[in-house]
């Protein structure tokens, strides 16, 4: 084999290795941008999910259990004093 085509075909490896690097490059590139995109939407998915269900839950509510739900919440928030 001549110094020529040894040459020649240490080029053509090289133009090979340097595309497949290049692929990758940007295959890495793809993924890190997609993986935190995926993961946002799954994140809002799973609260609008949650949000429904409040909201059908909220829905089917009567006055009187709306106003049992306030007591209940302004028991919990306000202290409670004791007598001497």
């Amino acid at each position: 084999m001549s110094y020529k085509e040894i040459y020649e075909l240490s080029n053509e490896l090289y133009a090979e290795r340097l595309e497949l690097v290049e692929e990758r490059i940007e295959q890495i590139i793809r993924e890190s941008a997609i993986e935190p995109a995926l993961q946002i939407i799954s994140e809002v998915r799973q609260s609008a999910s949650t949000l429904l269900k409040t909201i059908a839950q909220i829905k089917n509510l009567t006055i009187y259990s709306i106003h049992s739900l306030i007591k209940k919440i302004t028991r919990k928030a306000m202290p409670t004093r004791h007598m001497p």
